[in-house]
């Protein structure tokens, strides 16, 4: 799961330069977007500090969780990267 986080880290900081290669309302909107990809990027940081420290069967809600947001966050940057060559 940390790998996977670090790995949308380095794509999430790829999509940044591209959007400061951008000017007006179109950057101004990608950027909103990355603040928004950037909070879901801790969230899911969160949920796997929790789910380090769960046993059991509340591990297996914590994962499900992070296993979510995870995807959540996959999705966040896809919709970015779209965005960002359609503009």
């Amino acid at each position: 799961m940390e790998a996977r986080l670090d790995q949308m880290e380095e794509r999430t900081q790829e999509l940044e330069e591209q959007i400061k290669e951008k000017e007006g309302e179109a950057r101004a909107g990608l950027e909103d977007t990355l603040d928004a990809l950037r909070q879901q990027r801790s969230t899911a940081e969160s949920k796997l500090e929790e789910l380090k420290h769960k046993g059991g069967e509340a591990w297996d809600q914590a994962k499900t969780e992070m296993d979510e947001a995870v995807s959540n966050l996959k999705s966040s940057y896809e919709n970015l990267k779209e965005r960002l060559q359609g503009s």
